[in-house]
């Protein structure tokens, strides 16, 4: 969980940022022998390519093995900007050229939001499902199979989640020798941007509100997304998202805290050990956040089905030569399964799912691995009520999205002229359906908004929708 091992069995991988939307991976390969000037497309694998619209400028993220690491990657450069190669077949391109050729970036730390497939039609694309890595994890390394290169968030779950897209969300919370001092409320502000971004901004035209949201988080990550929905439903501009948010698979949350005395001597004196003691057990921090979430996320068709360790887990230990630490201390229980348990009266009716595997492997599935199967069940039941739980939690709604959702009749313009063509008809016609007439004038106002602007705004639904439940 705190240390990588140094000697290795598998492949380093890397994620390639910057990828324009038209490549595919047969232009990308072609593109990567080029500037590393390899020998053969044997030398490098593309394990996935997938377009990421959270960005300004929105391209496709990629995931990468090479046979041989090339040199310039082991020198340290591997996050410097990499000129893609000119499409000139002549030869000519000079060195201004290549100045406004795009460019890429190849990384190992897998900060942020990387998504993990593509769809061949859009149109699939109805879930979104961000996995969230643990306490000084790796958005990545976390998932992926120990000793292996099989990594099951990337090589099987997308084709048991046919119609959802797949995300890790990395951040840094590494503890030996950090200089950061962000504390939980911190990194769940990332979170909620990142969030925001996804939710709001990268909603394809033609849906009118954003896709559901599943997440499965490990450890810390666990406590993070809670805090940010909490952050969200305090949020004038954010109150909104957590009414897309389906549920969640917890793995090891220490949501009543956590043995953190092995780690302490790791952190004391630095400007994250605050960060650390908000995690033990008894944590007054812990203890609020539990209420806080119960009151941000009262959901009844919500589900947050937990998971717990059963084996004893390495603590840290640091060589007194080099100063490194490594997890090789005496065993001991990091989270006990009375803390597995999300704390929402809610839950009480999921039964906790013990895994008999140590804190750090509660996460790692190989091939073919039993465990998986249990989760990819967990998972699939989630995304397949995802989309009708989202309309269920809207009814007044129904007149304003019954056009432009159920029957696809075009925009949200389009829908509330339809609405507001005869206000008396529709007020006749709410009566039967206990629409709040308020509701009806707002649908109106918002009508007459949008034809004096001449054009409906991508968003306006979405704000449409936080108005009306005011």
């Amino acid at each position: 969980m705190l240390s990588r091992m140094a000697a290795r069995s598998y492949a380093t991988v890397y994620r390639i940022l910057g990828v324009p939307l038209e490549y595919d991976r047969k232009r990308l390969r072609t593109a990567l022998i080029s500037i590393f000037a390899l020998s053969g497309t044997k030398h490098i694998r593309i394990h996935s390519l997938a377009p990421n619209y959270t960005l300004s400028r929105p391209s496709q993220v990629a995931t990468v093995t090479f046979e041989n690491d090339p040199s310039v990657l082991l020198s340290g450069k591997r996050e410097s900007p990499f000129a893609l190669p000119s499409e000139d077949s002549s030869g000519d391109s000079d060195d201004e050229d290549a100045l406004d050729r795009a460019k890429i970036t190849l990384d190992t730390r897998f900060e942020g939001l990387t998504p993990l497939r593509s769809f061949s039609d859009e149109d699939d694309h109805q879930v979104d499902c961000i996995a969230i890595c643990g306490l000084g994890g790796h958005a990545f390394g976390s998932f992926k199979e120990k000793g292996g290169d099989y990594m099951w968030l990337r090589d099987s779950l997308p084709r048991d989640l046919p119609n959802t897209q797949i995300y890790l969300y990395g951040y840094d919370s590494h503890l030996a020798l950090s200089e950061s001092f962000q504390d939980i409320p911190t990194l769940a502000s990332a979170l909620q941007q990142t969030i925001r971004r996804l939710t709001i901004h990268c909603r394809p035209k033609n849906r009118v509100i954003p896709r559901p949201l599943v997440f499965i988080a490990h450890s810390l990550g666990g406590i993070l997304l809670k805090q940010a929905i909490v952050q969200m439903a305090q949020d004038p501009n954010d109150r909104m998202i957590p009414y897309f948010i389906i549920g969640a698979l917890f793995f090891g949350v220490p949501n009543q805290g956590m043995e953190i005395n092995s780690l302490r001597t790791m952190v004391q004196g630095q400007p994250n050990e605050p960060l650390l003691l908000q995690l033990g057990q008894g944590s007054d921090f812990l203890q609020k956040l539990t209420q806080d979430f119960e009151q941000a996320f009262p959901f009844p068709d919500s589900s947050i089905i937990c998971f717990c360790e059963t084996r004893l887990s390495p603590t840290a230990t640091r060589n007194p030569q080099t100063g490194n630490w490594k997890m090789g201390g005496p065993p001991i229980k990091l989270v006990d399964p009375s803390s597995a348990m999300s704390g929402r009266v809610l839950d009480q009716q999921h039964q906790l799912n013990p895994i008999d595997r140590n804190h750090s492997e509660l996460v790692k599935f190989a091939l073919h691995d039993e465990m998986y199967d249990t989760v990819s069940h967990r998972l699939q039941y989630l995304c397949q009520i995802a989309s009708s739980r989202i309309y269920q939690r809207f009814p007044n709604l129904e007149f304003a999205l019954h056009d432009a959702v159920e029957n696809g009749n075009g925009t949200l313009t389009e829908s509330l002229l339809r609405c507001g063509a005869d206000p008396q008809k529709e007020v006749r016609s709410t009566q039967n359906r206990n629409i709040p007439r308020t509701i009806l004038r707002r649908v109106q106002q918002l009508h007459h908004y949008i034809l004096q602007r001449g054009k409906a705004e991508p968003n306006r639904l979405f704000c449409f929708l936080q108005w009306v439940q005011t």
